[in-house]
């Protein structure tokens, strides 16, 4: 029972947890995090409210988490308490609490990414009282499934490819996505199918339109640019998902590249960028690059401290390589 998925954890908060001292969230996915707390928060008995604690507090005061899990009420009901911020760095502190046989309070500790070795989701895999979960920004397939599902669920479907138009728009980014699924809903009521135009009406906003410039500086070749856009873009939060939406670009290139069909189709200027960037890389290139894309997500959910760094080092080495391959063929 150490590690629970994420579908799992709704029966674990009504049958099991009881029998826990607790759960490890963790990921890079904030947005399915903080609702997983609340569900946490509103599953556990009434009671006192819960008691919400920054990791930055436990270097001056190291003890406070043990006192708050051993504070038991006299009427018996377990506290909820939640600890952000976590790292492998506050292992010491929270180890005793990992390996304590008796009950007590209900801690829900909250990490970001953590490495595959990370000793803190290895203490708690192995604790007989906690269980662990780790969220991630969901990629491709399960990304269009889940959209596709809420959609449904609200009586509504997707035209031929306004599905995929819809996630190549909002990222990847679950309470994103989940937000402007809303949006789309109420923008299209009272109608059931909802079309290209209604996804580009409803959902199209500056981050996206930053996001086609600095696919299409990146593979134009334009290193400057390419830098200047996704600086701008990390500013304002907006970059969470440039891998991804990059990596969904590559793909629709190499559809058309092998003779299939873009989908969703490419439009506007991204129509014309397209055509140049498919004159410009093969087939063998796309897939290349796609390689590296899907190598550079892969570390920065394994160390999302870094994930800035690594992202920006993924787009700068692709725009190179473009350079390298015109230098070449001039």
């Amino acid at each position: 029972m150490a590690v629970l998925r994420e579908s799992d954890l709704a029966d674990f908060l009504k049958r099991k947890a009881g029998q826990f001292n607790g759960l490890l969230f963790f990921g890079n996915d904030d947005g399915a995090i903080s609702a997983a707390v609340v569900q946490v928060i509103a599953a556990m008995p009434d009671g006192e409210e819960p008691l919400r604690l920054d990791a930055s507090v436990l270097r001056s005061d190291p003890a406070l988490v043990d006192e708050a899990f051993r504070s038991l009420s006299l009427l018996g009901d377990r506290r909820v308490i939640v600890v952000s911020g976590l790292d492998d760095n506050h292992l010491a502190v929270l180890q005793p609490l990992l390996i304590e046989p008796a009950l007590g309070n209900f801690l829900v500790l909250v990490a970001g990414g953590l490495k595959k070795d990370s000793k803190l989701k290895l203490a708690a895999e192995t604790s007989q009282r906690f269980v662990v979960t780790g969220y991630y920004e969901e990629t491709g397939g399960a990304v269009l499934l889940r959209i596709q599902t809420v959609m449904k669920q609200r009586g509504m479907s997707f035209e031929d490819g306004a599905l995929e138009r819809f996630v190549d728009l909002c990222g990847s980014n679950r309470s994103v996505l989940l937000n402007e699924a809303e949006k789309l809903a109420l923008y299209c009521h009272p109608h059931v199918v909802i079309s290209i135009a209604d996804v580009e009406a409803a959902c199209g906003d500056q981050a996206e339109f930053e996001a086609d410039q600095l696919i299409t500086a990146v593979l134009d070749g334009e290193l400057e640019r390419a830098d200047r856009v996704y600086t701008s873009m990390m500013q304002s939060g907006d970059a969470k998902s440039v891998l991804i939406m990059m990596q969904m670009y590559l793909a629709r290139l190499e559809s058309v590249s092998a003779g299939l069909p873009a989908r969703p189709p490419f439009f506007g200027a991204q129509q014309a960028a397209s055509g140049r960037h498919l004159r410009q890389l093969s087939g063998d290139d796309l897939g290349r690059m796609q390689v590296s894309v899907q190598q550079a997500i892969l570390q920065s959910r394994q160390m999302a401290d870094l994930g800035d760094a690594i992202t920006g080092r993924c787009l700068l080495s692709l725009a190179r390589m473009v350079r390298q391959l015109r230098a070449r063929a001039a």
